[in-house]
């Protein structure tokens, strides 16, 4: 049965080339810089066997201006959003991964702006 730490470990892979900083699970305190973490969403039961919520967050430093960076958010998000659909499971894994839904969570951070990306991974080993 496919495990939360095996779809942050895949989506890892596959995004770790983007150019920002990628953790999984928490990120270091104190970060200033932009970072993207990747989550399991845990839940305790699940509908469908071997499907697995994840979430994608791209952090921003927020503008002095106090205004979204919206430009930059857009660039990062494009590039994850790229290497995941050209991307392929590690050795090992089969999976299927399928986009569920996306949106600017603005203050999800102290000082950054966050774009989450929330993705449903299907594996079979």
């Amino acid at each position: 049965m496919a495990v939360g730490f095996d779809s942050e470990e895949i989506l890892h892979e596959m995004i770790e080339s983007v150019g920002v900083p990628v953790y999984k699970g928490p990120a270091p305190l104190n970060l200033k810089a932009e970072h993207i973490v990747i989550r399991a969403i845990v839940t305790t039961s699940l509908d469908v066997v071997n499907v697995i919520p994840v979430a994608i967050n791209i952090y921003v430093p927020k503008p002095d201006n106090g205004m979204v960076n919206r430009d930059r958010l857009k660039a990062i998000r494009t590039l994850v959003r790229g290497l995941i659909a050209n991307g392929s499971s590690p050795e090992g894994y089969y999976c299927v991964i399928d986009p569920a839904f996306s949106q600017i969570m603005e203050e999800a951070k102290k000082g950054f702006d966050c774009f989450t990306m929330r993705y449903e991974l299907t594996q079979n080993q």
